[in-house]
């Protein structure tokens, strides 16, 4: 609510409220839907002879689909199977450059020197058609940070994946150079393998790590243990302040992909815009 709320009055051009309308405002919004959450790939399997309506109401959405489910996925696993059945037009893509150019995808490097300028090119606000770092939200964190590797793109995927993990908590310490782009906290995978290396127990670490993805935050036992393990006390801040964080497998598998076909981007921009309209 205080980050809705602080985006519209810059985005109006509007003198902030004062701290009396700004607690009732804040107040007001707690607990109000911000929108469909509709997962692209989330498919309810209802069994055979079954009515969906003797199991939840369907609503009108504004997205490709017709209609949803009523209620969230979380009132319904318990009783209906859910799979994520997902849509990846960028393969067809990737499939019709690799046979239009005679490109081998093993040849494709992932740290090419030019692909990387042009996805750092920060007179280009948005990409059209490419993936993870053509959006506006993306080519921000991408400004903030200056990436030069694959490695860091696989950061900013997983950055831009999650929820409260970039905005309002670590750009605001990339902003102030408190920390860099290798420091942050993007994946599930960051947090575990930091803590093994400050010297928490696998078992310990794991646990810190689950909460903290799912949006749990920390236990005052988890933190007391950080403390006495050197964590800084901004670390433990920002892991308070996410509500869910991305797998690094899946981050890397989607920057790979985006990486691979913005190589096509900027040596075969024709073929890549033909094959943009195609897919």
């Amino acid at each position: 609510s205080k980050r809705k709320i602080n985006g519209y009055y810059e985005n109006k051009g509007k003198s902030f409220p004062d701290s009396q309308k700004y607690n009732c405002m804040k107040n007001s919004l707690c607990g109000v839907k911000r929108g469909d959450g509709i997962h692209p790939g989330g498919i309810m399997i209802i069994p055979e002879g079954e009515d969906i309506y003797s199991i939840t109401p369907l609503r009108k959405t504004n997205y490709l689909y017709k209609s949803s489910s009523h209620f969230d996925y979380h009132n319904l696993e318990d009783s209906i199977l859910k799979f994520d059945i997902l849509s990846f037009s960028y393969l067809d893509r990737l499939h019709f450059l690799l046979n239009k150019t005679g490109i081998k995808l093993e040849d494709i490097p992932l740290n090419d020197e030019k692909v990387i300028l042009k996805l750092c090119n920060k007179r280009i606000k948005k990409i059209c058609d490419l993936p993870e770092f053509g959006y506006e939200g993306a080519r921000e964190i991408i400004f903030e940070t200056n990436p030069n590797s694959f490695n860091d793109f696989v950061k900013i995927c997983a950055l831009s994946h999650g929820t409260d993990v970039w905005k309002d908590n670590q750009d605001i310490l990339i902003k102030n150079r408190t920390i860099t782009l290798g420091d942050c906290i993007s994946s599930r995978d960051d947090i575990m393998l930091y803590l093994i290396d400050k010297g928490l127990s696998r078992t310990d670490a794991y646990d810190i790590m689950r909460l903290v993805y799912r949006g749990k935050g920390l236990r005052k036992d988890h933190k007391e243990m950080m403390k006495e393990y050197n964590v800084p006390d901004r670390y433990i801040d920002v892991c308070e302040k996410i509500k869910y964080l991305f797998p690094k497998a899946h981050a890397v598998s989607y920057t790979k992909i985006a990486i691979q076909l913005a190589y096509f981007l900027v040596y075969y921009p024709k073929e890549y815009k033909q094959a943009s309209n195609l897919f």
